[in-house]
């Protein structure tokens, strides 16, 4: 196994990492009509491994574990069989039961990236039984499109010149959360633009940057029936001190003044996707 392409090991740990993802998102907190419905598990998937990230909260973690007291399936929780934790110089410490590795720093943005690389570095070495060597090669070739993904070069990149573009689908109230953490850590900068759909937490969602951003923006999702107009949006946040754009090129432009800041865009995996499309 240790013969394994690091192609074959980023995409296993890519793959993971969407699988978490969707997971983690597709809970429409804090909606309670999911939260206390069922969860249901096919017969399919009775006799595969399962993986719990650190990205829930208390009360869904009972709930999953309820969940999979009859499951047959292997399980791995985060914190109990595997566990991960940011060293100095940028490293990364991953441990599991099969033993410890220091990792080197992963290209992806964002200090939250790390667990959800832990969830994907147990999937590869429980099930897939990849090598040590080749996960540590992968670190540094990982690429997750529309999650903190830094675009550096394009149609909008040419806009802003040498400012920085972010694009992030995150959309419920964790992913602001880890945004936003990673906003704070920033020297430059940095201008939120946002969209998003009409069934997410929109005010919650701006909450958590307001703080720390030099200024928010709110545009239209191009080409999305179900998602809420820059209008309607502002309207819900009330008395904040945002402003709107009549496209995603003019949110650019209107705030391409500084010099060294960042571009967010933020909100919706659909206005990732209408970024890239532009670019």
């Amino acid at each position: 196994m240790n013969n394994i392409s690091d192609k074959l090991v980023m995409t296993i740990i890519l793959i993971t990492i969407l699988f978490v993802f969707g997971l983690i998102f597709s809970v429409k907190s804090p909606e309670r009509k999911v939260l206390d419905s069922p969860i249901m598990w096919k017969d399919d998937y009775s006799n595969i491994s399962l993986f719990r990230s650190n990205k829930i909260n208390s009360e869904i973690k009972t709930k999953i574990e309820k969940s999979l007291v009859e499951n047959k399936s292997k399980k791995y929780f985060f914190g109990d069989d595997f566990n991960v934790a940011k060293l100095e110089n940028g490293f990364t410490h991953y441990q599991d039961n099969l033993g410890e590795i220091i990792l080197p720093q992963s290209n992806l943005i964002g200090d939250h990236q790390i667990f959800n690389i832990s969830t994907s570095i147990a999937a590869s070495r429980k099930i897939f039984n990849i090598s040590d060597i080749n996960i540590k090669k992968s670190m540094n070739k990982m690429r997750l499109r529309g999650r903190l993904e830094e675009i550096k070069s394009g149609k909008l990149k040419s806009l802003i010149g040498k400012n920085r573009l972010i694009i992030d689908g995150g959309h419920n109230i964790n992913s602001a959360i880890s945004i936003s953490n990673w906003v704070k850590q920033q020297n430059e900068k940095v201008h939120l633009i946002c969209g998003m759909m009409n069934d997410k937490p929109h005010k919650e969602f701006v909450n958590q940057f307001e703080s720390f951003v030099n200024s928010i923006t709110l545009v239209d999702i191009p080409n999305q029936e179900g998602s809420i107009s820059k209008e309607e949006f502002k309207k819900k946040l009330g008395n904040k001190n945002v402003h709107t754009a009549e496209s995603i090129e003019e949110s650019l432009i209107m705030n391409n003044k500084d010099e060294n800041c960042i571009f967010l865009c933020a909100g919706s995996l659909y206005l990732a996707g209408e970024v890239l499309n532009l670019n």
